[in-house]
This record gives C-alpha cells, structure tokens and sequence, in this order.
C-alpha cells in the first residue's frame, strides 16, 4: 500500500510518500507557494498536488490536524490548504485520515514534543532514507505516513467526506 502524508502549510506544504510493505521511502518533497494572492496560491497547490497524485498514485492519504495557538486568522488560512489536500485525496479516491502533531511526534520520536530535527532522523531510521530533505515540512510529511503504518488499527482515525468538509468549513 501507498501511504501519502501531506503536511499543508500556507506558504510550504510537505509531501512524502512511502511504501507500506518495505517502509521505502517512494517519493518527498515541498510545494513552495508564491506569496500572491492566497487564491492563487491555492491553484499552485492544487496543481502540484493533483501532479504527486498522477504521477504517485496513493492509496491513503495521512493529513496533519489542525492546531490554532495564538492566531485564528492563522488556522483559517491553513485550514484552507488543508481543504486542498482532503479535495486532491476525495478527487483520487483516497482513503483518507488525519494525526495531530503530538501523536505524529509520539509514534515516530518517541514523545510527543520531539523537536523537528528529532523527527527528521526518526524517519531517516524508520524508512532507511539515505538522502536529504529539501526541508522539515517534506520529512514531517513522511512521518504522517510512518505515524499511520506505527499506529494500531483501532487508533486509526479515518475522516468520512462529511467530516473531511465539517473541518474546512
């Protein structure tokens, strides 16, 4: 099975793809968005986005979970980018589901504050991945994809559409 992460991000959103039967990493990378308008911005992602799809062909999606801290003007326009990447995987037929940062943190790292670098080289050992990340965002999506192979069946959580839509609206 191939398992999508995406990290969404409003001006960079990670990808990584990995084979679940060998823990291969397939494919990784970041989708940098020009700092235009935010729809225009949205276009770019869904187009590069609808390119890692064609060309990489999932079977499941892993998707980042909203946090808000200080700013909800700031999760807004996230939660727009991650409309984006739930449309692309609703397009695809994807099975689609979603970790929080802790929880990605704690199945791949060890605990769930762990440091992005810490992540980074948790995936580099989970995956074997000799190469470099072109940023954190592609190895925090990669470890999306780890976190839903790591995770027990029952902990799983798979978004239905309705719930897909309720989080963006």
């Amino acid at each position: 099975m191939r398992i999508l992460g995406i990290d969404p991000g409003s001006w960079k959103t990670g990808y990584g793809l990995i084979e679940s039967k060998d823990f291969s990493v397939i494919a990784c990378g970041t989708i940098c968005l020009p700092r235009t308008s935010h729809a225009q911005s949205l276009g770019v992602l869904w187009r590069e986005l609808e390119n890692v799809f064609s060309q990489n062909r999932p079977d499941c999606v892993i998707v980042e979970r909203i946090f808000y801290g200080r700013s909800i003007a700031s999760a807004l326009v996230l939660g727009q980018a991650r409309g984006v990447a739930l449309a692309a995987a609703g397009f695809w037929h994807c099975d689609c589901h979603e970790y929080t940062a802790c929880e990605v943190k704690g199945a791949v790292a060890g605990h769930g504050h762990a440091s992005k670098e810490a992540v980074a080289a948790a995936v580099r050992m989970y995956a074997k991945f000799q190469g470099e990340f072109d940023t954190l965002d592609a190895s925090d999506a990669l470890a999306l994809a780890l976190c839903h192979m790591l995770k027990p069946a029952k902990k799983k959580k798979r978004l239905s559409l309705a719930e897909s839509l309720e989080h963006v609206l």
